[in-house]
């Protein structure tokens, strides 16, 4: 994102030219404790295991899980 927003001209150069290295693999089952640490370092997260690479995990991602969580938590309490 930071280099096609920095550089327009980034969208005719390679993928491996652009994307970030600044990764950090953790299992499937990773708790979003386990997560915090990585997005802190400003890294992403990897999601595989022994079968292989199944997603990328961002700060964004989280987020956005915490709010839909959030919401759904006080939609239910209203309900009650």
């Amino acid at each position: 994102l930071l280099a096609v927003y920095r550089d327009r001209g980034a969208f005719e150069r390679r993928v491996a030219e652009v994307m970030t290295r600044k990764v950090r693999t953790v299992d499937h089952r990773a708790s979003i404790d386990d997560l915090m640490p990585i997005f802190d370092a400003g890294l992403v997260a990897v999601v595989n295991d022994d079968e292989g690479f199944h997603g990328l995990i961002t700060r964004i991602d989280v987020l956005n899980f915490l709010r839909r969580n959030r919401l759904q938590n006080v939609t239910q309490g209203a309900t009650r």
